[in-house]
């Protein structure tokens, strides 16, 4: 009944199209925002449910791989305790439960199309197919051979679990970057018929201008977490070196190189002695920080062209730019010797640790860089089995034991 009566006391037809100019003015403000808010509310819908929990499912695939095979590490290190093969068959059913999660779940109808999730998915049921009767019954011990060969199937799968991240982050961000994008235009649209129609519309172009910066500042935090999430996919989170998967495409660049004849390059396998006496003594905490300590140490042998990064567990690689075999051979001697004064301190306890380095010469003679890396760990474990904390180049017709005698560790309390 009041608005009744006002528009009742307004006569002048200049008057009722001023006030009817007023009502539709601030009909299209409101609308104009609730418009806006409802699409900043499915931009915040989509990234709280359907991205958010396919990354997440996603992470926790490559998570439990990463634990599946360092429990496989683990058994084939000690093939003979029946304990850590039950424990890899343990992480190996929970890893492929996660597979199934994905396979049968809402999170997986986001990447149904997607040929690296369906490149992923393949391989990963192919693995089943390949581990599934020798995890199944463990009545009686895999062997050596069996694990190995197991161990090195993850390995080639791991490469396609971790794209399948990759992907996921890039699908997430172009999915959030469109949303944000529709919102944009629609403020600019809206800002500029609410000008164009009467001064009055001042209001809705400073909502529409408010509307843009929380768009901006969302996008510039979403391109801030989109180079964040690419820095954790090729870096590990505990030293800050390049991951193994990041390694080795450093590794495949410079075997580019070298088919192309540009320069001598190595790879040094480097692998801790008795890393595993701290983490039994004094806990994961203090494993962690000798990790990072070390790390400290090593890096003060090589230069900044190279490429030094943590290939899993207390394992650690460097590639050797346009460094001859003289060369790499005092690197990794000095890499030894600065391991083997190195003394860590826990707690109030002493340790001396020792590192068994093995290297190769990266050439074009190389098949791919699963190759090269191979041979590394080959001659690294040549260095650990003829009594650790030694050197021992890797050559193509298997060389004898050829190391530098040192001193084996010892803890000291």
């Amino acid at each position: 009944m009041q608005i009744q009566g006002f528009f009742e006391n307004i006569r002048r037809p200049g008057q009722r199209l001023l006030a009817a100019s007023t009502v539709f003015i601030m009909l299209s403000v409101l609308g104009m925002g609730w418009f806006q808010y409802r699409q900043i509310e499915r931009v915040a819908e989509n990234a709280a449910q359907g991205y958010e929990n396919l990354l997440w499912e996603i992470y926790q695939l490559e998570l439990h791989l990463a634990r599946y095979q360092h429990a496989m590490r683990d058994a084939q290190a000690q093939p003979e305790r029946k304990s850590l093969q039950e424990e890899a068959s343990a992480q190996y059913n929970i890893f492929a439960s996660q597979v199934l999660v994905i396979e049968n779940g809402t999170t997986g109808d986001f990447m149904r199309e997607n040929p690296i999730y369906q490149e992923a998915l393949k391989a990963s049921l192919a693995y089943f197919q390949k581990a599934d009767p020798l995890h199944e019954h463990l009545t009686v011990p895999l062997t050596e051979e069996g694990l190995a060969a197991l161990f090195a199937q993850s390995i080639v799968l791991h490469p396609k679990v971790h794209r399948l991240v990759l992907e996921a982050h890039q699908l997430q961000a172009h999915q959030s970057s469109g949303k944000l994008e529709e919102i944009r235009n629609f403020a600019l649209y809206g800002a500029a018929i609410s000008v164009f129609i009467l001064v009055l519309s001042l209001g809705s172009g400073l909502i529409a201008l408010s509307q843009l910066a929380v768009a901006g500042r969302r996008q510039r935090e979403l391109e801030s977490l989109n180079v964040e999430s690419s820095y954790r996919a090729s870096h590990d989170s505990l030293t800050n070196l390049v991951n193994r998967f990041e390694f080795e495409k450093h590794l495949g660049r410079a075997l580019d190189l070298a088919r192309l004849h540009q320069g001598q390059h190595a790879v040094l396998f480097v692998d801790l002695d008795h890393f595993k006496i701290v983490n039994d003594t004094c806990g994961h905490s203090a494993g962690d920080q000798l990790l990072r300590d070390v790390v400290g140490v090593i890096s003060t042998c090589v230069r900044s062209t190279d490429v030094f990064g943590r290939l899993g567990g207390d394992e650690f690689g460097v590639i050797l730019m346009h460094c001859g075999p003289k060369k790499v051979s005092e690197v990794a001697e000095q890499i030894r010797k600065a391991v083997d004064e190195f003394r860590f301190e826990y707690s109030g306890r002493h340790f001396q640790i020792g590192a068994s380095i093995g290297w190769v010469q990266v050439h074009d003679g190389w098949a791919n860089t699963a190759a090269v890396m191979q041979a590394a760990d080959s001659a690294c474990y040549m260095a650990k089995n003829s009594g650790r904390n030694r050197v021992h180049a890797y050559e193509e017709q298997s060389l004898p034991e050829q190391a530098h005698q040192v001193i084996p560790i010892a803890p000291a309390l």
